[in-house]
């Protein structure tokens, strides 16, 4: 009887301390209220919003990128993560998640390029990049790399996550997340017709 109440006592205390150290979500972002708030748009091509069958994405065509600024202090083991769909990518163009610590250094967290393209499915992936841990300004860029006016790019479910360090947290943007859960990846079909 000891023993098993020893072997309940560490498996309550083990339980404890792997709930205090799990990840937490510190932005996301599904565009579900038709909104951009928070990128900001570069200098090439555009963006906008784009529903189809009710799931909202940002679209990027041709050369267009966005960026939002973030911050992961207070945190450690950043962990980062995109779903993309894309239409007409050339055999050197991408959907692309990029961050940077100094906007001129950036680290790819998730592309799909031409063979992905099926304008389909949401392709998703992610990448953990501890070396953006606890820091007050780390930027996000969503782009486009593909020069043909036909090229769209459509990104979602961006999610930035990361283990409380104890230390203090920044406040972050206003994001726009939907209450509903996001669809699986390659659950849904896009419409280039359906762009707002």
């Amino acid at each position: 009887m000891r023993t098993l109440t020893t072997a309940l006592l560490a498996a309550a205390a083990l339980s404890a301390v792997s709930t205090a150290y799990a990840a937490e979500t510190i932005i996301s972002d599904d565009f579900q209220n038709s909104s951009a708030s928070g990128w900001t748009v570069g200098e090439k091509g555009q963006i906008g919003t784009s529903d189809f069958k009710g799931n909202v994405s940002l679209r990027l065509t041709a050369g267009a990128s966005a960026t939002k600024i973030i911050s992961t202090q207070g945190y450690k083991d950043v962990s980062m993560s995109a779903a993309f769909a894309a239409i007409d990518l050339g055999t050197h163009g991408g959907c692309v998640l990029e961050a940077s610590a100094d906007g001129n250094n950036w680290i790819k967290i998730h592309r799909i390029g031409k063979a992905e393209a099926d304008g389909v499915k949401l392709h998703a992936g992610s990448r953990d990049v501890p070396e953006l841990d606890n820091l007050a300004k780390v930027t996000l860029r969503l782009a486009n790399t593909d020069n043909d006016a036909e090229a769209n790019c459509f990104a979602d479910n961006i999610v930035v996550s990361g283990t409380s360090n104890g230390g203090p947290k920044a406040a972050q943007p206003v994001v726009s997340q939907s209450s509903s859960a996001a669809p699986a990846a390659g659950a849904v079909t896009w419409d280039p017709n359906s762009v707002k």
